[in-house]
């Protein structure tokens, strides 16, 4: 299914500004998270490929750098295994972020993913007063 809708993710990708590798970083993506329930389509609906491909489509990019890097993230209160600094793939609208490392500040803030779109966030964690 994702082989088939590659090309027309690419395409509408590459539109949008997307290299070919994100394209298919986020057909990937996306097919693991409809795979694991995350992000779901409906149970009754068959995983075609334009089902797919709109899925993905709808996507945006969120790449979270911090300084200092090797943080704790969070989305919406659920804790990720990835660390800053990194990309990923979110669904569209506002979410939550949180960003902890010890011996640093917490940085607690709302943001918001538009589809098909990159949204990079740079953070500083201030150290503690000790």
């Amino acid at each position: 299914m994702i082989s088939t809708s590659l090309a027309k993710i690419s395409e509408v990708f590459t539109e949008r500004g997307f290299s070919a590798a994100e394209a298919e970083a986020a057909a990937t993506s996306s097919w693991l998270e409809m795979r694991a329930g995350a992000n779901s389509l409906p149970l009754t609906a068959p995983l075609d490929d334009e089902r797919s491909t709109n899925f993905v489509l709808s996507l945006g990019k969120l790449i979270v750098n911090s300084n200092p890097s090797d943080a704790d993230v969070e989305i919406d209160g659920i804790k990720l295994q990835d660390k800053t600094n990194f990309a990923k793939w979110v669904r569209p609208g506002k979410h939550r972020l949180r960003l902890s490392k010890a011996e640093h500040e917490t940085l607690e803030e709302e943001f918001e993913i538009k589809e098909g779109k990159k949204t990079q966030l740079e953070k500083n964690l201030p150290r503690k007063n000790q």
